[in-house]
């Protein structure tokens, strides 16, 4: 599709011109295995050599100046199980880096070809008048690199952590064909910045991604950034409302469930604007977080382990007014126990 994309639209709106077309792009990037070829990586050597310390701290400059957070939002501070940049010893700091500019060259690649759907878009004379929702990821970077990354992560699934030396013979070669690559949890850290954790649990670094929406038809602002809460569930209702369709009460003689997620369109011309939305619950391999009203209460469930009665009334849950406290800095369960 990546190819034709300009002759499948065409075909496309002839087969419905006057009706609405969805289309879902999903591509496989940036998932590990992380591959792309090198052209692509290439112009990322040296930069991530200052490390995911460094790294963190500047994101959170850059997001700070150009509003992509909330004013007042807290940078978290590094957690003790991720090793500081500088403890790393000059090999393993030259193969993290290298998984890193691989990662970034996925993604820069990724980003090119969804430039390539769009333009098609654009030519076909269809961009002004479709509603673009762009989702980047599904969770939290992800921490299966383990602390040291890998060249193969199937070595990491059978136990295996490769030593650094043989690794270093083929740096060159990760991120291509014949590797399996995956950066360690130091760079998902930093790819969540400013926030909490990451992939598999649920603290914000574990459940938060970007949401673009663009309209320019539909809507009148441009490159305003938006604060209302929404949950991935609500997307099509969103869709839904801005193209005054109902989803339908029966497909195929099949009755459908009702949608659970709230519209969210009406923020796209009110700025200021409440949330539709009243709770959300989410819950990723035992661990549970539960949002309300600005408010989210979250506890996680340590990975490997059996839920049990016992392990159950032992965890803690953690409290934080993520309304004011965009990355959870601040933990307000002994404060606010009911």
């Amino acid at each position: 599709m990546l190819f034709r994309s300009r002759e499948w639209l065409l075909r496309l709106k002839s087969l419905a011109p006057d009706r609405p077309v969805f289309m879902y792009f999903a591509p496989g990037a940036v998932h590990a295995p992380l591959q792309a070829p090198e052209r692509w990586v290439a112009p990322f050597k040296g930069q991530f050599d200052m490390g995911w310390d460094a790294y963190r701290r500047l994101v959170f400059e850059r997001q700070k100046a150009r509003g992509a957070i909330p004013e007042g939002t807290e940078l978290t501070p590094r957690p003790p199980e991720i090793p500081a940049w500088d403890s790393l010893d000059p090999a393993r700091q030259k193969i993290a880096a290298r998984l890193m500019e691989v990662f970034a060259g996925f993604l820069s690649q990724a980003d090119h070809e969804i430039g390539r759907v769009l333009e098609a878009f654009r030519e076909t004379g269809q961009l002004d008048n479709t509603m673009v929702v762009f989702i980047a990821g599904d969770n939290g970077a992800s921490l299966e690199g383990s602390l040291n990354g890998t060249d193969n992560i199937m070595e990491l699934v059978n136990g295996i952590d490769t030593p650094a030396q043989d690794v270093l013979a083929h740096l060159d070669q990760i991120g291509g064909p014949l590797s399996n690559p995956h950066y360690p949890v130091g760079w998902a850290w930093a790819g969540n910045t400013p926030l909490r954790r990451w992939k598999r649990y649920l603290h914000q670094g574990g459940m938060s991604d970007p949401l673009i929406v663009h309209w320019p038809k539909g809507i009148a602002a441009r490159g305003e950034v938006r604060g209302q809460y929404a949950h991935v569930v609500d997307v099509m209702p969103t869709i839904l409302e801005a193209l005054n369709l109902e989803a339908p009460a029966t497909l195929n003689g099949t009755t459908q469930r009702p949608l659970e997620g709230v519209s969210f369109a009406h923020s796209f011309a009110e700025a200021g604007a409440p949330t539709r939305k009243q709770i959300q619950y989410y819950e990723m391999i035992g661990s549970r977080a539960l949002w309300h009203d600005g408010w989210k209460a979250v506890v996680e469930q340590p990975q490997g382990e059996e839920l049990t009665e016992e392990m159950l009334a032992r965890q803690r849950w953690e409290l934080y007014h993520v309304a004011g406290d965009f990355s959870e800095c601040t933990d307000l369960a002994d404060k606010h126990p009911d």
